[in-house]
């Protein structure tokens, strides 16, 4: 007999006597109580050895005077300093002009070095305010697929799949959000590539999501060509970025990549259904312009889209209502530009039920920490009955599903992106129902994409409580911020109808 010492105790045994000592062992080690975590996880229904999410340091938001900070695993192509990590067509050195934390277009492309597959990317960039047509260019993934760059503020003859956010004459914006030249915009694109068999076949196509000024303008858009001059190039699995020079001075900062998973934790952005948008190439037709808002910073909340159903403002509760008691009324706490949980009051629910959407809520736990695992800055955001997890997760261990930007028990985050106790957060959220054929049976299952912080967290992952029989109509719900007792606060809380 032989025992090896490991994380779990490994038990080799000869002899007569082997079933009988494996028993006594099994019924010892029975005996040894579990840890809070791991009891937790039992109850949860979780194996307690699962893989835990990784700690980033989120995104730091930009303001129109300073850029801001890439998260921790992000990939950073330009940080205001130098652009080493672009080179031209021919793999010189890009030939742009580095000035005050800026880079412009000059002479020729500039083709970051680094080569990626699937992918969140996050760059910022600037309209020149004079010459013609005040700036264009685009961002090429793997040198094939463009996101067009325009001054789309100002009026222009071009038509809606060659405007600013568009994948090129291929899929136009759902809005037109740009800001007037000489602002600072942004894009945080979602990109999964696409996959190829060993002869180079198409098996599936790249797919794009895309948030413009932080408003949702391309969803999970199928592309199995390129765009432009570049639509009859190979496909690539793996590839670089391309910033196009289209001899406008277009500014350029704040310039990150950071990996995501090939698939989301279910089957993948490939098995959800993209938004309808207009024709690419339709005359006469301008894409809906509405202003894009502005970005909180931990002392003051935004000023959502113009598109924007807005739910609380800081001051009234204009589409909110208390669960309990008095239908046109919240009963928790409203001050200084917050709304703040009053344990036992029940929830608060919007008034009114919408169907896809992209919803926004900032929230903050309490800066005194009091407790430990669930019981520490616990509440919910839920739409339609599904429960995006707030938890004060920052040094907090708790079962992997069950913390900040979860979907409670069903998916764990692809990182831990929390901010301190005491922080204001941000959750984006794109909810997608359910879709049922006029005999009930489901053709596409609900799913959700949650930005937290400015990171991905949850990508296109399937609602597991999709039902498999409905009705042919949307789906209609509300958003529900749960009361679990403790003081949660909530802020900027507004939702953009997707349909």
């Amino acid at each position: 007999m032989s025992i090896q010492a490991n994380s779990r105790p490994s038990v080799v045994l000869t002899g007569p006597m082997t079933v009988m000592f494996t028993l006594a062992l099994l019924s010892l080690l029975s005996l040894i109580p579990m840890s809070a975590a791991q009891a937790a996880d039992k109850a949860a229904g979780k194996d307690a050895e699962a893989k835990e999410p990784p700690i980033v340091a989120p995104a730091q938001a930009s303001i129109d005077s300073k850029p801001g900070k890439a998260p921790s695993d992000a990939k950073v192509l330009f940080d205001g300093t130098d652009i080493t990590a672009f080179v031209d067509a021919k793999g010189n050195p890009a030939a742009w002009k580095v000035a005050d934390g800026v880079m412009t277009a000059g002479k020729g492309d500039a083709i970051s070095k680094h080569k990626f597959a699937d992918a969140q990317i996050h760059l910022e960039f600037k309209l020149p305010t004079s010459g013609k047509g005040h700036g264009n260019s685009g961002v090429y993934i793997h040198e094939l697929y463009e996101i067009q760059i325009i001054d789309s503020y100002s009026d222009n003859p071009y038509k809606p799949g060659q405007q600013c956010a568009a994948l090129y004459k291929i899929f136009p914006a759902l809005v037109n959000v740009c800001k007037a030249p000489g602002k600072w915009q942004s894009y945080d694109i979602i990109f999964h590539g696409p996959k190829l068999d060993t002869a180079g076949k198409l098996l599936r196509p790249a797919r794009f999501t895309v948030f413009h000024n932080g408003v949702l303008v391309q969803y999970n858009r199928p592309m199995s060509k390129g765009t432009g001059g570049a639509s009859g190039k190979a496909l690539i699995e793996s590839g670089p970025l391309k910033l196009q020079s289209h001899g406008s001075p277009v500014g350029f900062r704040n310039i990150w990549i950071r990996p995501i998973p090939a698939v989301s934790q279910s089957t993948g952005p490939a098995n959800t259904d993209p938004l309808p948008t207009g024709k690419a190439g339709e005359k006469g037709v301008r894409v809906q312009t509405e202003a894009p808002g502005l970005l909180s910073s931990n002392d003051a909340a935004a000023k959502p889209p113009t598109d924007a159903v807005v739910l609380f403002d800081g001051k009234k509760a204009l589409g909110l209502r208390s669960q309990k008691g008095d239908a046109q009324t919240v009963a928790w706490k409203i001050e200084n530009g917050y709304m703040e949980v009053v344990g036992g009051t029940g929830s608060t629910i919007s008034k009114e039920r919408f169907s896809d959407v992209q919803m926004h809520v900032e929230w903050a736990t309490p800066k005194e920490v009091k407790g430990n695992d669930q019981g520490r800055g616990n509440s919910g955001v839920y739409i339609h009955g599904t429960e995006v997890r707030v938890l004060d997760s920052y040094n907090n261990k708790t079962y992997f599903d069950g913390q900040a930007a979860a979907i409670y028990k069903q998916y764990a985050p692809l990182v831990n992106a929390s901010r301190p106790p005491g922080r204001w957060q941000s959750y984006d959220i794109i909810y997608r129902t359910a879709k049922y054929d006029e005999t009930g049976k489901l053709t596409a299952p609900g799913t959700l994409t949650v930005m937290h912080n400015g990171v991905l967290v949850q990508d296109h992952v399937i609602n597991k409580k999709t039902r498999k029989k409905g009705s042919q109509n949307k789906i209609m719900g509300n958003l529900s911020l749960q009361d679990h007792g403790n003081p949660v606060r909530y802020r900027n809380i507004w939702y953009r109808p997707l349909n």
